[in-house]
């Protein structure tokens, strides 16, 4: 995506005043050269910082994509979240098993850790142990660290598996003895919901009055009743043997006593809810801390309803603002602060979807990345190095080369370059932008690791100078169709007999060798110079400028740990023309 940027003289402030305020859609993330932090071996848990916390998020399967939301917000996440139904997913026929081994696909592919969440939806006896061992068999197979968050919320009164602390912590036991015995890379994660309302006696699953045992152990204050003085958490807890992270979910539904409302959070309620004010157990203090355990919020995001159906009034941009700043806080002296108040706490994942919830009987849209000026707070905060982002890598393509016009019947050599985490295909098509008919491509299979390759594109006969075209490159499971494409780039393209050639701009390529930078960008027609921009990453400021003349590339050696984003810009004595795309890199 481009926008104009201004002519030489233009004043330096209204371009970062510029750049900053669209450089979400400006910037073309995910950072290919980026120095990351590699695991040694992806067959172990997942690695428990010694500082910092993992970003994560739960996706809507099939509609948004690792990838995706990973251009959109930024930064690549850490891990990212899936629910299961057990013991379905392990019937090699079922689409519960398909799910599955596409959603750690996408995981891998993604340079992500998967958290799955498993649910027993018959019930804590629908299953055998053989299940539990296919499960085990499976997952180890993978080599990804893995949260395995086995029945969550099990204190709610909404799944089969609730308020049935007895047969829960069996077990659990008994799925966390396999996992721990069968695999090396599967971390049980034990995570109740956060105990406000407890023990929702009117839902579903609500404990019965003959059920004795369970009263007796639910009845912490003995006072011959479960009510909301009764310890929420503790009668779940399986024991420091079997769980190997500990957390809660917790959403920000509205500030009244019903739910369902547009309100704004108020200005304590995420410290209320982790007991740090009083309101409630430290929920933290007790089983992170107490019990030498890394903590995760499991799920979180904050409600929004589209049509405001029940009032609050308040806007998708300031109710979820003050949730992200709530939940993220570093800096505000006035909330409670992730390193200062919750030091155990590790990771934390947003709900990113928009779905209907029978509590609301309508949909609600818990997204941070539907919304350009919530994304960019979350961007902003996260750029943070405490918030820890995806530490291995991930598969990544994107055009090195490629004709900006095209014509019928015509053989164009397409390059680009690419990194896999597996053996992989990578696949160039060409695309009208009305109706994505197909106007010609290649299709490569390619080895892991990392390379740029060539391909001769022939394009069809039925090419009109009354449409748009674009090149669409995918990187693909081997043998796979476009619909399973783990990571895509479009780039538009003219047709030659198009009148529209004066719009034409070249793409922007950014290759780095330890601490060299290359850059390399195409001949614009009619230009008489090239101008660079840069600026530092992540600040964004200031944008510095060097007239390059006529040149087409450029290499230079700096500093070690020098990060900066980066773009150029033609000119002519007529106009200035829009710049390239904008890349970022960071040396080691």
């Amino acid at each position: 995506m481009f926008i104009a940027f201004g002519n030489k003289k233009d004043n330096p402030l209204k371009k970062i005043n510029i750049l900053l305020q669209f450089c979400l859609c400006l910037i073309a993330l995910i950072i290919f050269f980026v120095s990351f932090f590699y695991l040694h071996a992806y067959a172990d848990k997942p690695p428990i910082p010694e500082k910092g916390v993992y970003i994560g998020a739960i996706l809507l399967d099939g509609q948004s994509f690792p990838y995706e939301f990973n251009e959109r917000i930024g930064y690549r996440h850490a891990f990212f979240g899936e629910f299961f139904v057990f013991p379905e997913v392990v019937n090699p026929e079922s689409t519960e098993y398909k799910k599955l081994i596409r959603f750690l696909e996408i995981c891998k592919s993604a340079g992500a850790m998967p958290l799955l969440t498993i649910e027993t939806h018959q019930g804590l006896s629908s299953y055998r142990i053989e299940h539990i061992q296919s499960l085990a068999e499976l997952l180890n197979q993978f080599q990804l660290p893995i949260f395995l968050r086995w029945n969550h919320e099990m204190n709610g009164s909404w799944y089969a598996w609730g308020q049935q602390p007895a047969l829960y912590i069996e077990k659990f036991r008994e799925f966390a003895t396999i996992m721990h015995t069968m695999t090396s890379n599967v971390a049980m994660a034990w995570t109740p919901n956060q105990g406000w309302g407890y023990p929702w006696p009117n839902g579903n699953y609500s404990i019965s009055d003959d059920n004795i045992t369970d009263i007796q152990l639910l009845d912490t204050n003995k006072d011959n009743k479960i009510t909301a003085a009764d310890d929420p958490y503790m009668p779940y807890y399986p024991g420091d043997d079997y769980v190997d992270w500990v957390g809660f979910s917790f959403y920000h539904w509205g500030n009244a006593l019903e739910s369902g409302y547009n309100q704004i959070p108020d200005s304590q309620k995420w410290a209320d809810a982790n007991g740090l004010t009083g309101a409630i157990q430290n929920f933290h203090e007790i089983f992170a801390v107490g019990h030498q355990k890394p903590m995760m919020i499991s799920e979180t995001a904050a409600f929004f309803d589209l049509n405001d159906i029940k009032g609050g009034g308040a806007s998708e941009n300031d109710i979820k603002t003050e949730w992200i700043k709530q939940v993220y806080n570093l800096n505000d002296p006035n909330l409670s602060k992730l390193d200062m108040d919750l030091p155990n706490l590790k990771a934390i994942c947003w709900f990113n979807q928009a779905k209907f919830e029978t509590e609301f009987n309508g949909i609600v849209d818990w997204r941070l990345d539907s919304n350009l000026s919530v994304a960019q707070v979350y961007q902003n905060i996260i750029a943070n190095t405490y918030f820890i982002k995806a530490i291995f890598d991930s598969d990544y393509a994107a055009f090195i080369t490629s004709p900006v016009t095209v014509q019928s019947n015509t053989t164009y050599r397409v390059e680009v370059q690419y990194r896999a985490v597996d053996d992989r295909e990578i696949e160039i098509n060409l695309l009208d932008s009305d109706n994505f008919t197909w106007y010609g491509g290649k299709r490569i299979k390619v080895t892991k690791g990392a390379d740029r390759i060539g391909l001769n594109v022939v394009t069809q006969s039925n090419i009109f100078s009354n449409k748009t075209y674009f090149w669409d490159l995918m990187v693909l499971p081997v043998g796979s169709d476009w619909t399973e494409a783990f990571y895509k780039r479009q780039k538009p393209v003219w047709s030659l007999q198009s009148l529209q050639t004066e719009h034409e701009i070249q793409g922007l390529t950014v290759l780095t060798q330890g601490l060299t930078v290359s850059l390399s960008w195409d001949t614009v027609p009619n230009a008489e110079g090239y101008t660079l921009l840069y600026a530092p990453y992540p600040d964004m400021n200031p944008i510095g400028e060097i007239d390059l003349g006529n040149i087409t590339q450029l290499s230079a050696n700096l500093d070690s740990k020098f990060a900066c984003y980066i773009a150029v810009r033609p000119y002519s004595i007529e106009k200035t023309e829009p710049i390239s795309d904008i890349w970022s890199f960071q040396l080691p």
